[in-house]
């Protein structure tokens, strides 16, 4: 049978009950991020040294909630506009990138429009502990709906 196909969405917004705080500083990264009850964490791609840099890297997942945490191991040396601009810099050079449609101090949305259609993609760092903390959305292999990139930004934005 293809019961196995049917996916509900669930539109509610979510209560206290259906949220968990997950806390990364045993992980290197002095961060409490709260997501969806049951979001897990798991080390990102970008963790280890390169170029003689510690880099600390997890994601914390749950269904399109994928939410990419990223932190070099060492003092903030730049201004947090510096890390913006980098960001935005890799953003525009995107083949398909289209707009900048939020654009806050510490980090901004952005939509790419393929033949494909639209898809979106957010930026955000907090300066914490002398440390810059990057989030972005975590490597998906589907579009993400504006929504979905609008929670994961919150997220990132709530922080502690």
């Amino acid at each position: 049978s293809d019961e196995g196909d049917v996916h509900e969405q669930d539109n509610n917004k979510q209560n206290d009950s259906e949220i968990s705080e997950i806390d990364l500083t045993n992980k290197g990264i002095p961060v409490i991020i709260t997501a969806p009850k049951g979001a897990e964490v798991t080390e990102g791609f970008a963790n280890g040294e390169i170029a003689g840099i510690i880099w600390i890297n997890y994601e914390v997942n749950i269904d399109k909630f994928l939410l990419d945490v990223t932190m070099q191991d060492e003092d903030v040396s730049d201004d947090i506009s510096v890390y913006i601009e980098n960001a935005k810099a890799i953003e525009t050079s995107q083949e398909y990138f289209s707009e900048f449609i939020k654009e806050e101090e510490n980090g901004y949305i952005a939509r790419i429009v393929s033949e494909d259609g639209p898809d979106y993609a957010f930026y955000y760092v907090l300066v914490k502990d002398n440390r810059a903390i990057e989030f972005s959305q975590g490597l998906n292999f589907d579009y993400y709906t504006l929504e979905e990139i609008e929670t994961l930004y919150e997220a990132a934005k709530d922080a502690k």
